[in-house]
C-alpha cells in the first residue's frame, strides 16, 4: 500500500505537475533529514527542538497525504512539549513553556490521555522509529514517482 496519497497531492497541486515535482523533491530531502534530527534531539534531551522538528515534518507529511505518519508526529510533538513543560531545567524558556501549556490545554481528550500514558522517552523513541521507517519508505516512493515523471 502506498504511503504517499497521490490523489491528495494532485488535488493540492491543482494539476500543476511542476509544483508536484517540486513538493516531492522537497519531501525527499526532508524525509531523509527528519530521522537523524529527531534522534539527535531525543539523545541530547532537547525536547523543545524535538517538538518543533516534529511539528515541521508533520506539515510536510500532511502535504503528501500521510495521515498516519502525521498522527505519530503529532504525538511526538505533544509528548515532547509535555516533557519540556515539566522539566525543571533552568535553560528552558518560560515564554515557550507558557505557549506549550496553552497548546497542551487545547488538546483533544483522546490525544491528551494517550500522551499522558506514553509520557516517556521509550515511547518517544518508538514513535520516532515508526516515523523514520515510514518517511524513508515514502521518500523511496517519491523518488520513484519523480523518476517516472522524467522518463
Amino acid at each position: 500500500m502506498p504511503l504517499i496519497d497521490l490523489k491528495y497531492l494532485d488535488e493540492a497541486c491543482a494539476g500543476d505537475s511542476e509544483l508536484r515535482s517540486d513538493l516531492l523533491a522537497i519531501f525527499v530531502q526532508q524525509a531523509q533529514e527528519i530521522g537523524p534530527e529527531l534522534d539527535k534531539c531525543l539523545a541530547i534531551g532537547d525536547f523543545d527542538l524535538l517538538a518543533r522538528s516534529a511539528h515541521k515534518f508533520k506539515s510536510t507529511a500532511l502535504s503528501m497525504g500521510m495521515a498516519l505518519t502525521a498522527d505519530y508526529l503529532k504525538k511526538i510533538e505533544v509528548i515532547a512539549k509535555k516533557i519540556y513543560v515539566k522539566s525543571p531545567q533552568s535553560g528552558n524558556d518560560e515564554n515557550a513553556k507558557k505557549l506549550y501549556i496553552g497548546q497542551i490545554n487545547g488538546l483533544t481528550t483522546e490525544i491528551d490521555n494517550w500522551t499522558n500514558l506514553n509520557l516517556n522517552t521509550t515511547a518517544l523513541q518508538n514513535l520516532i522509529n515508526f516515523c523514520k521507517l515510514h518517511s524513508l519508505q515514502a521518500a523511496q516512493e517519491a523518488m520513484a514517482i519523480l523518476n517516472r515523471a522524467t522518463t
